[in-house]
């Protein structure tokens, strides 16, 4: 909890974003936001996962705008994580039997860059 606690703090504090971190197996990009996230979270799966599934599903990588939410059961340890258009129009789901994710629920953006592939921001950063 208190890590929670802890990470939703620092969350809170991106805004925009200065630097990019680029990924080279998805050649996706990172904001530091994203960055923070998965080096406190220890979270580097959901990104890759993510990042992979999006930019290797011809219909997920065409869509220019993506929200990612998980949502964890901290009594069970599982999560599921789905993938929407931003108007609530589901674009995929997926179950964890497992996961050490700090975080009750979190969202996150996935936006097409100039680059080809995608970028991986938290809400405050869009």
């Amino acid at each position: 909890e208190d890590l929670e606690i802890e990470i939703g703090n620092e969350l809170r504090q991106f805004y925009g974003s200065v630097d990019f971190t680029l990924d080279p197996f998805s050649k996706c990009l990172m904001t530091d936001g994203m960055s923070y996230l998965i080096e406190k979270a220890k979270c580097h799966w959901l990104f890759s996962d993510y990042a992979i599934e999006i930019m290797m599903t011809p219909k997920l990588k065409a869509e220019g705008f993506i929200v990612l939410t998980i949502k964890v059961d901290k009594e069970k340890k599982s999560a599921v994580v789905t993938l929407t258009d931003g108007n609530e129009n589901k674009l995929h789901r997926k179950e964890y039997g497992y996961t050490d994710f700090p975080l009750a629920e979190l969202n996150l953006y996935i936006c097409d860059n100039d680059r080809g592939s995608k970028t991986f921001m938290l809400p405050s950063e869009y």
